[in-house]
């Protein structure tokens, strides 16, 4: 049994779709697009299990805050979130592989992270106002096409 609390971020990642809730949880879910059953609330597999595949978890810390944005680059192969103690981390999509990226020199909560339209920066906002940049270089691993999207 799955237990999600409020939905404040979701993104499709090819036919799949991510979602973050206030849980310290990025949750990875496959919908059932051809039926008319599915609706804007059915991220809570207890309510709408029918209609929404659950496929993998990626264990945030320190995300239980509303409004913390993920963001995905552009091959959907790459997912990076911030949190409230100003680390950065950084997942594989396809093996929910992660590793800590950055800590920032603030204790104020990392807003949102967006990458680049070619994926070769990486952008973070805090709640101090201050922004942050980071060039990207992608190894052989995370540069391949993620199986899970096919």
């Amino acid at each position: 049994m799955f237990s999600y609390s409020t939905v404040d971020c979701v993104q499709f990642v090819g036919d799949l779709i991510l979602s973050k809730s206030t849980t310290n949880v990025i949750a990875l879910w496959k919908p059932d697009l051809s039926t008319s059953k599915t609706t804007a609330n059915c991220f809570a597999p207890t309510k709408c299990n029918d209609t929404f595949l659950h496929l993998a978890d990626y264990d945030c810390n320190s995300c239980d805050v509303w409004y913390v944005r993920f963001g995905k680059n552009k091959e959907c192969n790459m997912l990076a979130i911030g949190n409230k103690t100003g680390d950065l981390r950084l997942f594989h999509i396809d093996t929910r592989t992660y590793y800590n990226f950055a800590t920032f020199n603030t204790s104020s909560t990392v807003r949102q992270v967006s990458f680049s339209p070619d994926s070769s920066t990486l952008i973070a906002v805090c709640d101090d106002s201050t922004v942050w940049r980071w060039l990207i270089e992608y190894d052989d691993q995370s540069d391949s096409s993620s199986s899970i999207l096919d």
